[in-house]
């Protein structure tokens, strides 16, 4: 008998949890929130990671449009201009120096042609092309 009394204290022993100490709810739930916080802040800073990158992808498109606008313009293919400002500059003497060979003066105009572009948010924002012409080339 003194063998199943000491058994059943062994087995009593074995589910005694006083001497351990467990997770409490409340720290459950504050591990929980801590984990949420860093997830929120890293989900935060991919999803506006992605829309920087969206609108850097429309401005391409829409500077490339509108050098292809103005390409087609001065070429005579194309007269439309709608929703786009071009400002000629006349500038006389256009200088540049190459490196040992001297200087080469042109004379000709600059182009300052504005437009706008919808972003990743649905924003205008502007998009701006210069360019010089020499003068006798269009």
């Amino acid at each position: 008998m003194k063998k199943f009394v000491t058994a059943i204290r062994e087995m009593a022993d074995l589910f005694n949890y006083r001497n351990e100490r467990a997770f409490t709810l409340i720290e459950v739930l504050v591990a929980i929130f801590i984990l949420l916080i860093i997830i929120t802040s890293f989900s935060l800073l991919f999803s506006e990671s992605f829309i920087n990158i969206f609108a850097s992808g429309y401005k391409s498109e829409a500077q490339y449009k509108l050098q292809d606008l103005v390409e087609n313009i001065f070429l005579g293919v194309n007269k439309s201009m709608e929703g786009v400002s071009v400002t000629p500059t006349n500038i006389s003497g256009f200088a540049v120096e190459f490196s040992g060979l001297g200087t080469v003066s042109v004379d000709g105009d600059e182009y300052h042609v504005d437009t706008t572009f919808s972003d990743a948010r649905g924003n205008q924002r502007p998009v701006n092309l210069t360019f010089f012409v020499p003068e006798g080339s269009n």
